[in-house]
Order: C-alpha cells, then sequence, then structure tokens
C-alpha cells in the first residue's frame, strides 16, 4: 500500500502553528507511515537563515514558507498601492503553493485557518485536492468560512460554531502536545518540578503571542494586592521579547514567590502546578485549560479578528462555567485582584465548583479527534 501523504496549512502564532503540531505528532503515532509536510506564511522566523524555524527546530517535518498578505490589505481605507501589493503577495504564494502541492501530491490537506494559510488553500482549490478545515474559536474566521462550502468537513472545536459553517461539518476538540493527554502528575510533584514551592497555591499567568505586553504589570500589581489576604506564589511566563527583569524584580520587592520565564516548554506541568490560570482567550489556551481542569481568569485581546476571544471567553464563563472574563478596557490591579480574592475566598469553595463544572462540561462532550477524522478520509 502507498504511504498517504498529509500537507497542514497554517502559520503565523503559535495558536494556530502549535495545534497543527499536534495533529501531525497524532497521525505519526497512529500511522507511522503517514508523511507530513507543513505549509503556509509566517512559518519561518529568521531572515538570515531561512530553513530556520521557532516551530520547527528539532521536530522532523518538511515545513514550506509561501508569500502571504491580509486579504483586506488597503480595502478599508481605499487605498491601492497596499490592497495591489497585497494581490500580488498572495497570487506569489498561490503560485507557489502550486508548486508544493504537485511536487509532494498529499491525498489530503487540513487547513488550520487564517490568512497564512489563505494561498494554499486557495491552491488546494484550483487542483481539486481533498480539502479539511479546522476551527478552534467559537467565531468562524474569514478563510474559513471562505472555503468551508469547498471544504470535505470543516471541523470546530466549539458545538456552538457549527451553525456558522456551509457545508459538512463535526465537533472535534483542539488537538494538543501528547503530553495533555497522559497521566497527571500531583500538584506538589508538578510544582517541584519546575521549582516552586510544592505545597502553596499558585498563579499560572500566560499571554499567549498577542498584545500581552501591556497587561503583564498590571497582572503582578493585582497579585500584589490579593496575597495580603491569601497567601499564593505565581509563575509567571511572559512571552518572547519581554523583559523578565523587570517583573522578576517587581515580585522581590513585593515578597511574592514568583517564578518569572519568558517561554515553558513543559506547559502540561505548569497546568498541573497552577490553581488558576490568567491568561489571554486564545483557543488554544482554553482548550489546555479545560483539559488541565484549571479555573481561568480570561483576559480577550481586544484587536483579535472578528473579536474571537471576546467570544471565546464568554464560552468558556457561560457553557464550561469554568472562569471570569475582564475586559481589558478598563482592567485594573483592584478589579483583578478583587477576582483573584474571590476565587481564593472561603477556602477556594467557587474554585473548586468551576473545576467541577471544566470536569461535567468534559464528560458531555461527545466528539472524535481531528487525527480520526483525517486517517478516515485517508483510509475510506
Amino acid at each position: 500500500m502507498a504511504k498517504k501523504r498529509v500537507l497542514i496549512a497554517t502559520g503565523g502564532t503559535g495558536g494556530h502553528v502549535y495545534p497543527a503540531i499536534a495533529l501531525a505528532d497524532q497521525l505519526k503515532a497512529q500511522d507511522a507511515t503517514c508523511e507530513i509536510a507543513f505549509i503556509g506564511g509566517g512559518v519561518n522566523f529568521s531572515t538570515e537563515d531561512k530553513s530556520f524555524s521557532r516551530f520547527f527546530e528539532n521536530l522532523p517535518y518538511l515545513h514550506h514558507t509561501v508569500p502571504c498578505a491580509g486579504m483586506c490589505a488597503g480595502i478599508a481605507s481605499f487605498a491601492l498601492k497596499p490592497f495591489v501589493s497585497s494581490l500580488y503577495c498572495i497570487s506569489k504564494g498561490v503560485w507557489k503553493s502550486m508548486g508544493i502541492i504537485r511536487s509532494f501530491q498529499p491525498d489530503v490537506i487540513v487547513g488550520f485557518g487564517s490568512y497564512f494559510s489563505f494561498p494554499p488553500l486557495v491552491a488546494a482549490k484550483i487542483l481539486r485536492k481533498t480539502l479539511i478545515l479546522y476551527e478552534a474559536n467559537t467565531i468562524l474566521g474569514k478563510v474559513n468560512r471562505l472555503f468551508s462550502p469547498f471544504a470535505h468537513l470543516t471541523a470546530v472545536h466549539f458545538p456552538s460554531t457549527l451553525s456558522s459553517v456551509k457545508g459538512k461539518s463535526a465537533v472535534s476538540g483542539v488537538p494538543l502536545r501528547a503530553h495533555f493527554y497522559g497521566q497527571k502528575v500531583e500538584k506538589e510533584a508538578a510544582r517541584e518540578t519546575l521549582g516552586l514551592h510544592p505545597l502553596m497555591q499558585t498563579i499560572l499567568v500566560f499571554g499567549g503571542s498577542l498584545g500581552a505586553k501591556l497587561i503583564h504589570m498590571t497582572i503582578a500589581k493585582a497579585c500584589e494586592i490579593a496575597r495580603k489576604k491569601h497567601p499564593f506564589q505565581v509563575l509567571h511566563l511572559t512571552g518572547h521579547g519581554y523583559d523578565v527583569s523587570q517583573l522578576q524584580d517587581f515580585y522581590k520587592t513585593a515578597q511574592i514567590e514568583a517564578k518569572v520565564l519568558s517561554f515553558c516548554c513543559d506547559m502540561h506541568i505548569a497546568f498541573q502546578a497552577a490553581d488558576i490560570a490568567i491568561s489571554r482567550a486564545g483557543a488554544s489556551s482554553i482548550a489546555e485549560m479545560i483539559q488541565s481542569d484549571v479555573p481561568a481568569i480570561l483576559i480577550p485581546y481586544p484587536k483579535a479578528a472578528d473579536q474571537h476571544q471576546e467570544h471565546n471567553a464568554k464560552y468558556v464563563v457561560d457553557m464550561v462555567k469554568g472562569g471570569i472574563k475582564l475586559s481589558e478596557n478598563g482592567l485594573t490591579k483592584d478589579t483583578l485582584s478583587d477576582c483573584i480574592r474571590i476565587l481564593l475566598e472561603n477556602e477556594g469553595e467557587l474554585l473548586q465548583a468551576m473545576k467541577d463544572e471544566i470536569k461535567a462540561y468534559k464528560t458531555s462532550l461527545d466528539h472524535k479527534h481531528l487525527s480520526e477524522i483525517v486517517l478516515k478520509e485517508l483510509y475510506k
């Protein structure tokens, strides 16, 4: 039997790329002969070494970068030059994608949305390739809205998104790295692994890759206020490009036990160590939070396309009942510290209730893994 090939179209931010990599890992675990490659914009990040990628370093997958651009560039401001430049860039991306697809000859192409995947998906349509789409957010993104009528199937993370899909659809959880599905370790052991106090309640702070710099210090100051009534420690992940020493100095001055890192490779351990998470409301972050049974204070990124993080957070609050949503507009250290206090007071009664709701929500779900959907199409 000939080897099956899957081409995954993704790019840009970790929220799109890491679930795509998780899908690839799951496919390889279930079918070791399956050949997998990636294509999209923003896959490489080094201008000096075009073969280097922050996402695919030390991974065995081929990855191809193609030109891409936002489809609406220049339209809102009626600026002709940006629009023409964007159209030219997309055209180059489509042409290059067609060459890659013809060379790789995939049996299935899986698209993870965003404009970074637009040129490969256009090429896939032109070449009449079998297309499976995945939407991780509650709001169907522009690219997935455009291609869902032509897709063999559109898989969605949230059941509420099904009504937005034109064409065949199914509910499927966000693909996560294998460690999230493995046996959980005790909180004490997880904390010790991360160099934290094993018996102290822990708040995990992380922001994702978009716009988190603005809220890091507000969160730290809120922790300073909340800790006056409730002892806890902080694991604060800033993301790349933030001055870690600034937060380290603040926590030290405030006499708060804290570990500040730019990045943590073992997010499954970070979640297992945590009692509360404070984060943006990206779909991957929410999926990891739900899988780990960790209630969250969610601060949606206000500039996210179609306000999808706002809708994601609302779903967690209203449907999962596993979090609190705060708007960045008007966010203060006092409002955030009040939320931390509410979760920790009365011996964490509300916190435990939210954990129970998250577990009940997971039990109520009836869906297939995306890898199962892709393999079924490969071997139909």
